[in-house]
């Protein structure tokens, strides 16, 4: 998993909106626990092709990592692919690793 400074500020805004009703502390553990698990990279680039310019920051950091997937729940907001990195939901992932697993 691969994040920048700008991805996990938005982590945090979305955590932390009222809707959600999740304690400060729940929201700081979860933030820690993704920082943790993830690789911090920096884009060299700065992308605008996403309508929603908050959107353009996970292409970024698809493109600064050479990810090969970006996991979205709103794929609408971005193109199928960016550069090497296949766009797709998190069903989609799922059964990728799954069709994976099964020809191992």
């Amino acid at each position: 998993m691969f994040v920048t400074a700008a991805i996990l500020t938005e982590y945090e805004g979305v955590l932390r909106r009222p809707k959600l009703r999740l304690a400060p502390k729940v929201v700081d553990g979860l933030l820690n626990r993704i920082a943790d698990v993830s690789v911090a990279v920096k884009p060299a680039t700065h992308v605008k092709a996403s309508p929603h310019e908050d959107d353009n920051r996970f292409l970024e950091c698809a493109e600064a990592s050479a990810a090969h997937y970006l996991v979205t729940g709103n794929r609408r907001h971005f193109p199928d692919s960016w550069k090497a990195t296949r766009i797709v939901s998190a069903r989609e992932l799922v059964e990728l690793l799954i069709d994976a697993e099964r020809r191992a």
